[in-house]
């Protein structure tokens, strides 16, 4: 069997900063929350800083040290990744990539559209980019937006507080 080479999908993947505080450890049990195994899935080690996030599956108990992030896998599983790794393999998402942005008129992409595709160019962006820094009508909470042509189609809406699609 020959070597296949993989690239790592680039799928959005959450992840919380252990730094030892307090907050921190509020925050990423609430975020984690509790097992039917364990009751609560992370706790502070014996040590009283180092972290402990617990592999539901492998049923063990991780370290997460001070600057590691605990990370939520694709299936619902958490453990810690280290500042190197996170580096190497991860790029801190932008808003713009996290949902597909979609004409709600006419169904095109911000690549599928000229007013989109030349302002970016010119301002060094993706046009997705653009539509979400740009774009009057982007609805940042799912990334629908109304064209040109789609708004004025659409009866050009307005309201008080600036209209967005829904």
């Amino acid at each position: 069997m020959p070597v296949e080479t993989y690239l790592r999908n680039p799928t959005p993947v959450d992840m919380i900063l252990w730094d030892g505080s307090d907050d921190a450890f509020l925050e990423i049990s609430a975020w984690v929350g509790t097992s039917s195994e364990t009751g609560p899935i992370f706790r502070l080690h014996e040590d009283g800083v180092t972290g402990q996030i617990y592999d539901t599956e492998h049923h063990s108990w991780v370290n997460v040290s001070i600057g590691q992030r605990v990370v939520k896998g694709s299936v619902g599983e958490h453990y810690p990744i280290s500042p190197e790794v996170l580096a190497k393999t991860y790029t801190l998402a932008q808003p713009w990539q996290l949902v597909e942005a979609v004409c709600q008129g006419c169904g095109k992409r911000p690549h599928e559209l000229f007013a989109y595709i030349a302002p970016a160019v010119v301002e060094g962006m993706t046009p997705a980019e653009w539509g979400y820094r740009e774009e009057g009508t982007y609805n940042r909470r799912n990334g629908h937006f109304l064209c040109d042509g789609c708004y004025i189609q659409a009866g050009m809406p307005t309201s008080p507080h600036g209209w967005t699609c829904p």
